[in-house]
């Protein structure tokens, strides 16, 4: 992946407004994807998202949408909301026109209720065209969109993929590390 141009991060809670936090310091425009138009309207508006990470003021270059096939357009997608949401979600997000080769990095933990499959196995039901990656540590969202000193590990089946992914992610206070074990 190669001078991307934009960045979608799909889920707007604590989690996924935190890692659009941190993506944004990387000069590239971030889309925030939500499901409610109150909370696209106040992340626009006053640079916050109260209900999940109050007393942060996101960044200006971070613009939310609830429009998924405008989210879609993206060079790579962070995929980031709660485990029990993430199949309807991708299935949505598929349904928008995820262009063929786009990595996807999942960052929802947990495994999917009724089959035990891991979140990025999920993923990969949907996008089979797409290289599938998970990122993953011990985090507070609060502490990374506030530019704590916090790390995580960015795995890709294709340690390549890994490597040219964690440069988005690393900055002075967060450090991503590559790997290529993606179940682990």
């Amino acid at each position: 992946m190669k001078n991307p141009q934009n960045i979608s991060v799909i889920g707007a809670g604590s989690w996924g407004s935190a890692l659009a936090q941190l993506l944004s310091t990387r000069g590239l425009p971030v889309t925030l994807w939500a499901h409610e138009p109150e909370q696209v309207d106040e992340i626009n508006t006053r640079h916050t998202n109260e209900l999940f990470l109050p007393g942060v003021t996101l960044r200006p270059s971070i613009r939310a949408t609830d429009d998924m096939t405008d989210a879609a357009r993206a060079d790579f997608l962070v995929v980031v909301p709660p485990s029990q949401f993430l199949k309807g979600v991708a299935q949505q997000l598929a349904a928008a026109g995820v262009a063929p080769g786009v990595p996807l990095v999942c960052c929802t933990k947990g495994l999917e209720h009724h089959t035990g499959r891991l979140m990025t196995q999920v993923l990969e039901e949907f996008f089979p065209h797409n290289p599938v990656a998970a990122l993953s540590g011990p985090n507070h969202a609060e502490e990374v969109a506030r530019g704590t000193p916090a790390a995580a590990v960015l795995a890709a089946a294709d340690h390549a993929l890994a490597v040219d992914l964690q440069q988005f992610f690393n900055t002075d206070s967060f450090r991503a590390y590559s790997s290529d074990d993606v179940p682990g």
